[in-house]
């Protein structure tokens, strides 16, 4: 009886093992899928771009129902204007990692927290639009300069002297 229980033992260990080593393939196979559809370069409006950011170009299209005015540096979106459309959500912009310039002027946008993973982008243009809270600006070290013409945001806000305290120019 207790070689019976042995051999059920190993053959229960063989079996964990195997659904392991099938674990193991199948999550090193979908991050191999991830890596290449990350580096994946596609095309898009004649510029070739990498297919994250191809994705969120083309969620922003849909969104204010053209294509965006963008510019490209080896391959990545650097600067993007989507100033004077219809654009309400930020989301799409997170996958465009590369972004130095941001022109956001005249759009109907109110939540800057997606900009927070923009580690890149050193100017943002948000003239005339329906900005109140700056807080997530706060957060970015590259960002240089804001412009900040037509909006609710007061000169005086402890944010404004924030950024200011930071190096940053604040343009109201």
């Amino acid at each position: 009886m207790k070689n019976q229980e042995k051999e059920k033992e190993i053959t229960d260990k063989s079996e964990v093992e195997k659904i392991a080593d099938d674990l193991l393939n199948t999550i090193e196979i979908n991050d191999i899928k991830d890596n290449q559809k990350e580096n994946e370069v596609v095309e898009y409006k004649g510029q070739r771009i990498p297919q994250k950011e191809f994705e969120a170009l083309k969620a922003i299209e849909e969104q204010i129902g053209k294509p965006p005015k963008f510019v490209t540096e080896n391959m990545k979106t650097t600067i993007l204007d989507l100033g004077d459309t219809e654009l309400t959500d930020l989301k799409p912009l997170t996958h465009l990692k590369h972004l130095k310039q941001l022109l956001l002027h005249k759009t109907k946008i109110s939540d800057l927290s997606p900009l927070s993973t923009l580690k890149n982008l050193k100017q943002l243009n948000l003239n005339f639009s329906n900005i109140s809270d700056l807080s997530p600006l706060t957060k970015m070290n590259c960002l240089d300069t804001v412009f900040l013409w037509g909006t609710n945001v007061d000169r005086n806000s402890e944010v404004v002297k924030r950024l200011q305290e930071k190096g940053r120019v604040v343009i109201i």
